[in-house]
């Protein structure tokens, strides 16, 4: 557990591309869990900077996984798409929703702690900004991560 929530560890997996990680776990959610799992990645160039690959990964896993197990969704979309600057990540499903409804950023869901107390803090640990809208017909959370190239 200690190894999930530490955003600065990246795991030899984290090697391999994104991309084709992504697509593994689309298929382990559909197979697992039953819902229909629809990804759509976009990135200009892989390899993403390491740490950046791997907490993008995570923070994928956690809002499909969640998706598919506590809120009785049949279908789960997820977007992983590089802009010049930054990494999007916008997760949707048409389950239940969160336990709370409307349209919530980092700085209420921090304030209220509403929302996966693990999912916000990997998002503040990368930099990136964090929102979740939530309602009877399902959740949708947005996700920016500014890329950030090692120099040196």
């Amino acid at each position: 557990i200690r190894y999930l929530k530490t955003p600065s560890v990246i795991s030899p997996a984290s090697k391999e591309d994104l991309t084709g990680r992504l697509k593994e776990l689309a298929a382990r959610i559909e197979r697992q869990w039953g819902p229909r799992v629809k990804l759509d990645v976009q990135l200009d160039r892989e390899p993403l900077p390491g740490v950046l690959s791997h907490g993008a990964y995570l923070i994928c896993h956690e809002a499909m996984v969640n998706a598919a197990r506590h809120s009785t969704a049949s279908s789960i979309s997820a977007a992983v798409i590089s802009e010049p600057q930054s990494l999007r990540i916008v997760v949707t499903d048409n389950g239940s929703g969160f336990a709370f409804r409307g349209r919530y950023d980092q700085s209420a869901l921090t304030k209220m702690n509403l929302g996966p107390v693990s999912l916000r803090e990997r998002v503040a640990f990368l930099g990136g900004t964090l929102t979740i809208d939530s309602d009877d017909k399902g959740a949708k959370i947005e996700i920016v991560l500014p890329i950030i190239e090692k120099r040196g």
